[in-house]
C-alpha cells in the first residue's frame, strides 16, 4: 500500500481476488482504493481437475461469475473502491493458448459495478471518494471489524 495524492492505494494481484482477508487488511491500514491486475482465463474453471473429471464443471461462464461476484464484494464489504484490471483475448505462448476474459471494472460501495470493459477497450471511469467515507459512515464496516480483533 501507498499513499499518493488522490488517496492511500492498495494492490492486491489475481488470484488473491479469492481471499477477503488481504483486501480487508488493506482496508483497515486505510487504502481507499484497491487495484488487482490479473491474467485470468476462461480455461481457470478446471483449475487442477484431470481431464476424466471436467466435464463436472458446469457449462456456463463460471470464471465471469466468480470474478463479478467478488469484485463487487470486496468493494462493498470493505467500503473502498475496487479497481479490477484484467487482459483480453487469446494470448498464445508456443503451444500453450489461452482465452483472457477481460472483464476489467470498478466497483464502489452502495453501488456495486460502476463501470466495465468486457473486451479490449481503455475504461476511464470517475470514483467519488466521498461516497467511500459516506460508506463507512453509514455501514461501520472497518470500525466493527477493528472490534473482533
Amino acid at each position: 500500500m501507498f499513499k499518493t495524492r488522490l488517496g492511500r492505494i492498495g494492490i492486491v494481484v489475481c488470484w488473491d481476488l479469492a481471499f477477503p482477508e488481504l483486501t480487508k487488511k488493506l482496508a483497515l491500514n486505510g487504502a481507499e482504493v484497491i487495484f488487482c491486475p490479473s491474467f485470468w482465463c476462461y480455461e481457470d474453471k478446471y483449475g487442477m481437475l484431470t481431464d476424466e473429471r471436467k466435464h463436472e464443471v458446469p457449462e456456463i461462464d463460471t470464471e465471469s461469475i466468480f470474478i463479478d461476484s467478488c469484485v463487487q464484494a470486496r468493494a462493498i464489504e470493505n467500503e473502498v473502491a475496487f479497481v479490477y484490471i484484467n487482459g483480453w483475448g487469446e494470448f498464445r505462448r508456443d503451444r500453450y493458448t489461452i482465452n483472457l476474459l477481460g472483464r476489467t471494472q470498478v466497483a464502489i460501495p452502495f453501488y456495486g459495478r460502476v463501470s466495465m470493459a468486457e473486451g479490449e477497450e481503455l475504461l476511464i471511469t470517475d470514483v467519488d471518494t466521498e461516497m467511500l467515507s459516506l460508506a463507512e459512515e453509514v455501514y461501520r464496516i472497518r470500525e466493527d471489524t477493528k472490534l473482533l480483533d
